[in-house]
């Protein structure tokens, strides 16, 4: 096997842990659930969106084998955009974005969306990140403020060639929509 491909089998292994296999479950002793990672490491995630008035999406650049499958960082941005303004948040135009993309304090969406193939034309394992960034406080140091991610939600996982575009959507509006429920949660109409 190729490297590439033991260290992203290796990966999804140490990120979904024991939830991969059913009988794992049934082995376990009877207990809660651990929470998702997204809330252990960002226990007030939903509130950090409270008072938020407008932010801007900011796609990352999509590897070239994301685009041989079908996906743009165009196209993604474009649905971003479009679910958030359906739901009636306010998103940043362009020409705003880049006015506001001066100020190094201006809150915004960021989207990652990682493929690779692992077996030749056959099966990709992939990465989705959602991340709100803006500007917070340190606890201990008041005075001292830096970009920092108050909301996430994303995942791994390994999917036939063939259907990567709609599955990329379909994941991106799963991330998207839990994003704008937080939102309104905190932020009702």
């Amino acid at each position: 096997m190729e490297k590439k491909t033991l260290l992203f089998i290796l990966l999804f292994i140490i990120l979904a842990g024991p939830g991969l296999s059913p009988a794992a479950e049934k082995t376990k002793p009877s207990r809660e659930k651990a929470p998702p990672p997204s809330t252990i490491f960002y226990p007030d995630q939903k509130e950090s969106l409270r008072g938020l008035k407008d932010f801007f999406v900011l796609v990352d650049p999509l590897s070239p084998e994301v685009e041989r499958g079908g996906i743009t960082s165009e196209q993604l941005k474009e649905e971003v955009e479009t679910r958030l303004k359906r739901a009636g948040i306010n998103v940043l135009r362009e020409d705003e974005e880049e006015e506001k993309f001066k100020d190094p304090a201006k809150t915004f969406l960021y989207i990652n969306f990682t493929a690779y193939t692992l077996q030749k034309d056959l099966t990709y394992g992939f990465s989705l990140n959602v991340y709100l960034n803006q500007r917070v406080n340190l606890h201990h140091h008041p005075r001292i403020s830096c970009m920092g991610t108050t909301w996430y939600s994303g995942g791994v996982g390994i999917l036939r060639a063939n259907k990567l575009k709609t599955f990329g959507q379909v994941e991106l509006a799963e991330h998207l929509d839990k994003f704008i429920n937080n939102y309104l949660a905190v932020n009702p109409k």
